[in-house]
């Protein structure tokens, strides 16, 4: 388990989303050999903080977690949601890999509706520098068309 500042959606069809991991940390040892991983969003910004500098094994014993349906990865107990994805390409960029990964399986637990996360009843920290980091209530603006 690891912080990810880098994850993004990718494409609709098929479901994909990508992440961007350290070639030196022990995650991007696991999705290498195993090629697959989890995404899951926790509110907890102590849990977020702890999961971004504890070393990988240490963190497996000390936080609560379970095995995702389809991908056998772990999932941080406190996950208000996740998406479990096999890897169907990984790219080198520089001190990075960024994994491309199709769901195939995802859960929310709550807040989450026809336009994704409702950030004004889920409390998402965005880290805004160091420990710091910003839990917004948002408000939801279309854009006019044109």
């Amino acid at each position: 388990m690891m912080t990810a500042s880098w994850v993004t959606p990718v494409s609709t069809e098929p479901p994909t989303v990508g992440v961007a991991v350290d070639k030196e940390t022990y995650t991007h040892e696991l999705i290498k050999k195993y090629k697959q991983f989890t995404v899951s969003v926790v509110e907890d910004v102590d849990l977020l903080w702890y999961l971004g500098t504890a070393h990988g094994r240490e963190k497996m014993e000390k936080v609560e977690w379970f095995r995702g349906e389809k991908v056998p990865s772990p999932i941080p107990k406190a996950a208000i949601g996740w998406a479990e994805a096999k890897v169907v390409k990984d790219v080198d960029v520089g001190d990075v890999t960024f994994f491309i990964g199709e769901i195939v399986h995802w859960k929310a637990l709550k807040g989450f509706g026809k336009w994704g996360w409702d950030l004004n009843e889920v409390k998402v920290p965005l880290q805004k520098a160091g420990r710091l980091f910003l839990v917004p209530p948002c408000k939801e603006v279309w854009a006019k068309k044109s």
